[in-house]
């Protein structure tokens, strides 16, 4: 990729990350009070600085299928609130507390073919790895391919180097040797990371004497 087209793509990420950024904070904004509103929002891109001060009255006037359900956007997809707090780091803690709200929500539902779990594989920040443990504990298919079978969350998550994500996902038993349409399985991409070996012994949850995600060579 050139300088130029690099800037150009770098100035459209930022352009998205605004505009997520905003339409999840206005929907929040238009389930508060008027008179006694309960968020207080600081946004600068340049200086990532977002600060709030309590989402608590917004998420409890927000129902389980609104959440769900595409909304307009700039672009072709339309994606649902949930999955738009799915999309970037500093929106995460806001799918954190609606998961925690809505703890039968249908967690493998996509407008785009990539599934919550995959989305937040991709997110190396603390939250970002609580949101995966729950989306775990609420039942997403661990498994699941992307809607063209490229890969798994695990598959994404050793793509993107992501270690905490490759041991929650392996301890809850993710398939190591599952491989995607054009990516080899995670268990031959982390054999080619020495610092990364040591992962294909992590346990499952409940065994002792597995490791984790081996289940039988393919």
């Amino acid at each position: 990729m050139n300088l130029i087209k690099y800037k150009r793509s770098k100035k459209k990420q930022m352009s998205d990350l605004s505009e997520n950024i905003n339409i999840v904070y206005q929907y929040l904004i238009s389930r508060c009070s008027l008179i006694n509103p309960c968020i207080s929002v600081h946004y600068n891109f340049y200086e990532k600085d977002i600060r709030v001060t309590d989402f608590s009255e917004a998420i409890n006037n927000i129902t389980k299928e609104e959440i769900q359900t595409p909304i307009p956007s700039r672009g072709i997809i339309h994606y649902t609130i949930f999955e738009l707090t799915l999309l970037h780091k500093e929106l995460t803690h806001v799918a954190l507390q609606l998961l925690t709200r809505f703890q039968d929500l249908n967690v493998d539902y996509t407008t785009h073919g990539l599934s919550p779990i995959i989305l937040i594989s991709q997110i190396n920040t603390t939250i970002a790895h609580m949101l995966l443990q729950e989306l775990i504990d609420c039942g997403a298919n661990i498994n699941i391919l992307s809607i063209r079978g490229e890969y798994t969350p695990l598959i994404c998550s050793v793509i993107n180097r992501n270690e905490t994500s490759i041991k929650i996902l392996l301890e809850n038993g993710a398939d190591a040797r599952k491989k995607g349409s054009i990516y080899e399985s995670a268990f031959k991409l982390i054999k080619s990371i020495p610092q990364y070996h040591y992962l294909l012994a992590t346990p499952s949850k409940g065994s002792s004497t597995k490791s984790a995600g081996i289940k039988s060579k393919t």
